[in-house]
């Protein structure tokens, strides 16, 4: 019994040894990845600095130093989610923790999202001033953070206000609008009316002349046909007139030669007849 309960002692012993040994040698590896890790973190080669660091996370998953250096890492390289995640599982990072939740809600274009996550940030800086009241870092960017969101929720309603406003203006200006189109188009129903009342009256004062000058020249073309009746009539009788004086001339003319005619054989006749009587004195006077 005796060497039994001295080899479980010595079984012991070596499982202790074992277990030490192995503690020591993680540690020296824990210790040589931070010591890696801090290097290409102060040469500001993040990437090589995260790799260090990751190469024994999974041994050490729950190493404070392992996992705020990559929160550090995270958040130089502006990953600030996964800077939240590292610090989360550390304690006492309220600085770190509430700066990773102001650049996240920074970076939002959501106001409500971004509202969130600032108060996220103010509660972390909040737990570190009651952990820590002496910690004046901690103490400027609560009230900073504070007055920043304060700011922002009077802008926010002056803005919703001022979105009420101009939503209540432009309703109000839409309503003026259909008015107006409405005015507007019962005054063009009232123009087009007026017009086409016009345009009828104006027609019909058109065909009124048309027919006026119808007429008008209707009349003139008879006139015109009278009066070319009578001109007619006129050259016609001209014409019979001319006529009439010229058979008139030709018989003037026909009896002058025939009294021509007459005259000349009175004269010879007168002529002979002197002949005769002065011819039968000769005769007288020879008998």
């Amino acid at each position: 019994m005796k060497r039994v309960f001295i080899v479980s002692g010595l079984v012991m012993v070596l499982m202790t040894l074992l277990i030490i040994t192995s503690i020591i040698k993680l540690n020296q590896n824990v210790s040589q990845a931070l010591a890696t890790g801090n290097g290409y973190y102060q040469e500001e080669a993040y990437e090589k600095a995260k790799e260090a660091y990751e190469g024994v996370i999974e041994k050490e998953e729950k190493h404070p130093l392992l996992q705020y250096n990559l929160g550090l890492v995270a958040y130089a390289m502006k990953d600030y989610e996964q800077a939240i995640e590292h610090f989360s599982q550390t304690e006492n990072s309220y600085m770190m923790l509430g700066n990773a939740y102001y650049r996240l809600g920074s970076g939002m274009q959501d106001p409500n999202q971004q509202m969130q996550t600032y108060q996220q940030a103010l509660e972390q800086y909040l737990l570190g001033i009651k952990a820590d009241p002496g910690h004046i870092p901690l103490k400027y960017n609560y009230e900073y953070l504070k007055k920043l969101i304060e700011d922002q929720q009077e802008q926010q309603n002056q803005d919703d206000q001022n979105e009420d406003e101009n939503q209540d203006q432009q309703e109000n200006q839409d309503d003026q609008n259909q008015d107006n189109q409405e005015g507007q188009e019962n005054q063009d129903d009232q123009n087009q009316n007026q017009e086409n009342e016009e345009n009828q009256e104006n027609q019909d004062s058109d065909n009124q002349d048309q027919e006026n000058q119808d007429e008008e020249n209707k009349s003139q073309s008879s006139d015109n046909q009278d009066q070319q009746e009578d001109e007619q009539q006129q050259q016609d009788q001209q014409g019979q007139a001319g006529e009439q004086d010229e058979e008139s001339e030709q018989e003037r003319q026909a009896i002058e030669q025939v009294l021509r005619m007459l005259e000349q054989q009175e004269k010879e006749s007168l002529k002979n007849n002197q002949a005769v009587i002065n011819q039968g004195k000769e005769e007288a006077n020879d008998w």
